[in-house]
This record gives structure tokens, C-alpha cells and sequence, in this order.
């Protein structure tokens, strides 16, 4: 065991510590609800690393009103946006692993116990562990994904095409990850993206770093998809999705890039009352760059011709991808 091993060891219970990087601006009840969720774990060698990106007296002040010795609050500033934010916590942390939070989500009180659990069963070094999530609504809640990854899957595959008809097949939601520490310093999140910052990271980190990635069954966080009303994946914009993916498609297959535009990009040019021409765009896109199936065409020309409710069929992809 190194030095830097046997820091981070708990000397009562020899259990590795864990660090939770939350970045934050101006949410200061949220972001203590979810650090409240981190610090009431089961497994108990844990840090809370609060990244505040930029000015936001408000929450500080409520982080520093918890009196908890455990939370480490980072002040920037000014606003590095949410990738580089959650870079600075990784490298503020101390832990062998890192576990992802959105400021407005929360963990259930035994995930991190578990997800540890299974690293422990893991033999590779460079490993991503993920778990279903609790979507929580206003309507009703519901667990996702529909359907585990399969090891051997292409990560974008298994994200953009689903093998049935329904939405939510494949999701993976931050606030499960849980990530070695020294993958995050080799293989950062990309600073500057306004979307895609998680799943451009982990399409890199699986394919560049060929991190291994594991999906638990259990739903071990709630993903509170009301408690943001400005969250960007909310907000219709296909021309960064369809940038997003441009910019990026060295890390999908030509039937995932077919997939994410015909699941994604349509569906949001569509909410934005784009025209016909806009869209035979996007199908040419589509039909020349990717390699869509009939299924991926029969999405593609539903959700134009019949044009369903955004609020049932707006994509898992495009979703994914905002945040």
C-alpha cells in the first residue's frame, strides 16, 4: 500500500474514502438538500467537495450554516462553467473514488456502500460505475434505464439506439457515476461545452481510456427533473445537439449518429417550429453521415409527420446530452 493509499483509509474500518464533487451557483436549498443526502450514506469515510462556480454569497453562507467537518467548500471566482467546476473538485479531492452529484439531485442513503461494494468485485483499474435512477416528476416517478448495459456494447449504441420502441431504454444519469479518481485527472471533462458535458466524457473515457463501464441494477439516486425549471435540457436546441455531435463523432458508430439525430434533433427542431427544409436537412444528415436502420427512419418520420407531444416523446438522447 502507498502513501497516498493509506490516507484515505478510514483506521477503523479500512474503507477506502470517497469524495463527492458537487458543482453549484445560486441554489443554495438544493445544493444543501443534495449534500445533506451525501453525508447521511450508510458508508461513512466520505467528503463532500462543494465547487461554488463564482460569486454566490448566498450559498456559501448556507454550506458554511451545516457545521459539517466533512463538507469542503471551493469558492470560485468567477464562473468556469459546470465541467471545469466538477475538474476543480476532483482535483480538491482526496478520495480514491469520486462520486458524481447534480446540485438538485439526490443519493439514496446506501448507494455509495454499494457502488464501492462492487468496485471491490471489479478487476480493472479504470472503472465507471453507474446505476438506474429514480426519475422524479411531478406526475409520478419512474426508474431508469429501461434496460442494463451489456458489457462488449458500444457505449453510444447502447445511449442513442434502442433495441424496442420505448423511450428510456438507455440512460445513464450523473448523479449515479462513480469513477476513479486517477481516470477524472487523466481523462478531464471537457471544459467550454454548454451540452453533452457527461456523455462527451464518458464516450471519451470508454473509448480513448477504454475505462470499463458497469450499470448496476439498483436504483441508487433520484434525478428530480422539476426541481430545475431552467435546466438547459428543457430548453429546445437543436443546432447544439446536432454541433454536439458533429463535433464529436468519432466516438459514435455511423448507426448511433443516425440514431441521436433522428431521436434527438428532431424531435427538438420539431418544438422549435422549424421548417420542412430544416428537417429534409436533417434527414439528409442523417442518411449521409450515419447508417439508420428502418426502425431509426420510422422514428425520424413519425415524430415529423405525426409531430407527438413533446411531453411524451421528448428524447431520452437529447436529454442525456443537454446536461
Amino acid at each position: 500500500m502507498d502513501e497516498r493509499e493509506a490516507a484515505i483509509l478510514n483506521p477503523l474500518t479500512d474503507q477506502p474514502l470517497v469524495s463527492a464533487v458537487i458543482p453549484t451557483r445560486n441554489r443554495p436549498e438544493l445544493v444543501c438538500r443534495a449534500v445533506r443526502s451525501a453525508l447521511n450514506q450508510t458508508y461513512k469515510n466520505i467528503e463532500v467537495v462543494v465547487v461554488v462556480d463564482g460569486p454566490d454569497r448566498a450559498t456559501i453562507a448556507a454550506l458554511e450554516a451545516l457545521s459539517e467537518p466533512r463538507v469542503k467548500v471551493v469558492a470560485l471566482s468567477e464562473s468556469v462553467g459546470g465541467s471545469e467546476a466538477r475538474n476543480t473538485g476532483v482535483r480538491e479531492s482526496k478520495g480514491k473514488w469520486i462520486a458524481l452529484l447534480d446540485d438538485d439531485d439526490e443519493w439514496l442513503e446506501d448507494k455509495i456502500r454499494r457502488q464501492e461494494e462492487r468496485s471491490r468485485q471489479v478487476n480493472a483499474n479504470d472503472v465507471i460505475i453507474a446505476s438506474r435512477v429514480i426519475e422524479r416528476g411531478s406526475r409520478a416517478d419512474r426508474v431508469l434505464p429501461l434496460r442494463l448495459f451489456e458489457e462488449g456494447e458500444e457505449v453510444c449504441e447502447y445511449l442513442f439506439c434502442p433495441r424496442g420502441f420505448s423511450l428510456g431504454e438507455g440512460f445513464l444519469q450523473t448523479s449515479t457515476f462513480f469513477i476513479n479518481r486517477d481516470l477524472l485527472l487523466r481523462v478531464p471533462l471537457v471544459k467550454g461545452l454548454k451540452r453533452g458535458q457527461e456523455y462527451t466524457w464518458l464516450l471519451m473515457a470508454t473509448k480513448d481510456a477504454r475505462a470499463r463501464l458497469l450499470v448496476m441494477p439498483e436504483a441508487l439516486a433520484v434525478f428530480n427533473i422539476d426541481s430545475s425549471p431552467d435546466r438547459i435540457g428543457k430548453r429546445p436546441a437543436w443546432r447544439d445537439l446536432l454541433a454536439w455531435i458533429q463535433n464529436h463523432d468519432r466516438y459514435f458508430t455511423k448507426r448511433a449518429y443516425a440514431y441521436y439525430l433522428a431521436g434527438g434533433c428532431v424531435m427538438d427542431a420539431i418544438t422549435s417550429k422549424e421548417s420542412t427544409s430544416t428537417i429534409l436537412a436533417l434527414l439528409r444528415e442523417c442518411v449521409l453521415k450515419g447508417q439508420p436502420d428502418a426502425k431509426c427512419l420510422s422514428f425520424f418520420l413519425y415524430r415529423w409527420l405525426f409531430r407527438p407531444s413533446v411531453l411524451k416523446m421528448r428524447s431520452i438522447a437529447s436529454r442525456g446530452a443537454a446536461r
